[in-house]
């Protein structure tokens, strides 16, 4: 299923088990697509976005002078590199054709990994559930489109999108923690999530706390008292009805569950203490807060600035917001690495054809 919303603005390497036939089945020779193109007036840049992650293939068309966005989440089970890399293949193949459906011609596609997708070389140096490491992915794109292809890093990409367009802008230092299964950060410097430095992306949620220490004894990582993923589990051992998100429990802590607002608490308190230890390192002058905790209401984001000043009483507190983008942002960021790659346009001036929030992605 699709979704649109249009807005006016300002020799690779082969798949393993590929052939020339299921190629050539894939998508149009090079050469009639170069034809059809040739014919065409001059257009604005049209981009394909992709995010991959386990399990999670979303895509994305994003024009120039249109939020023209088609996004497609995939979750199912776990499937082995080469049925994954089709599935991302045929994504693709859908995001183009549909380009095409309402004449626009795609100029270049960015994807972006879970893991640090090997920048300018388009390998993934990382072994994750898909081992990827030493996977040409940038090649297979190429070779698949017939288009340059950008490969990054997902969490960086939401960054750089949020700078852009989202919570980040004006901010010449911010702090973009995108709390989910784990708490990673991403430190964002004079407007740019740096491509090349796998040192501005750090595991936020490793930091300890004490949060639960008369409980337990002892320190335990941030991320298991207070990631959302962590949250829902410990408030089912805790006695609570199994709840869908951490937003549930916290509703469940307003409305007066005793469980609930225990392991609220705890979990706030927790990220409290991860983020004064980055603000106090690091000093950003925002902290920008995505994942589940972005949806959270304002008493919350009042709650959690309180608890970082108490522990930060040495230097002023920065301004902490909840992110905009959501689940957009690494989509939004894959489509920004095509455009600055080879143009090294200023990302705090905003690239003129991403002004506007797209349509929130669709699920099937």
């Amino acid at each position: 299923m699709y979704e649109v919303v249009r807005k006016n603005l300002g020799e690779p390497a082969p798949r393993r088990g590929d052939t020339t036939e299921s190629r050539s089945r894939r998508r149009p020779p090079a050469a009639s697509r170069r034809l059809a193109s040739a014919s065409r007036p001059t257009e604005p840049a049209t981009v394909i976005a992709l995010a991959l992650a386990p399990g999670h293939i979303a895509g994305a068309v994003v024009c120039e002078d249109e939020a023209l966005t088609v996004t497609h989440r995939t979750v199912g089970p776990s499937v082995g590199i080469d049925e994954f890399v089709d599935l991302a293949l045929d994504r693709t193949t859908e995001l183009r054709l549909h380009a095409e459906r309402l004449g626009r011609s795609p100029t270049a596609a960015g994807v972006v990994l879970a893991e640090d997708g090997g920048g300018a070389t388009g390998i993934g140096p990382f072994a994750g559930e898909y081992h990827w490491r030493g996977a040409p992915v940038r090649a297979w794109l190429e070779e698949h489109l017939d288009l340059p292809v950008t490969v990054g890093h997902d969490m960086r990409a939401g960054a750089q999108a949020e700078a852009c367009l989202g919570a980040g802008r004006g901010s010449r230092a911010f702090l973009y923690v995108p709390a989910g299964d784990r708490i990673p950060a991403v430190l964002v410097l004079d407007g740019q999530a740096p491509a090349k430095s796998r040192f501005c992306v750090g595991d936020l949620g490793r930091l300890p706390t004490w949060t639960r220490a008369a409980e337990t004894g002892r320190a335990e990582p941030v991320e298991d008292v207070a990631a959302p993923a962590a949250l829902t589990r410990r408030y089912t051992a805790a006695g609570g009805k199994a709840a869908p998100s951490a937003l549930s429990v916290h509703r469940r802590a307003q409305e007066g569950d005793r469980a609930a607002t225990r392991v609220w608490n705890e979990a706030l308190e927790a990220f409290a203490d991860a983020l004064a230890s980055a603000v106090l390192l690091l000093n950003p002058e925002r902290v920008v807060v995505g994942g589940d905790f972005a949806e959270a209401d304002k008493a919350y984001f009042r709650r959690l600035r309180r608890a970082v000043a108490q522990r930060t009483e040495a230097r002023p507190a920065p301004v902490i917001v909840p992110a905009q983008l959501g689940l957009r942002a690494a989509l939004l960021g894959a489509a920004l690495l095509t455009r600055w790659a080879p143009t090294g346009m200023d990302p705090l001036s905003g690239p003129p054809f991403l002004t506007a929030v797209p349509a929130p992605p669709t699920y099937r």
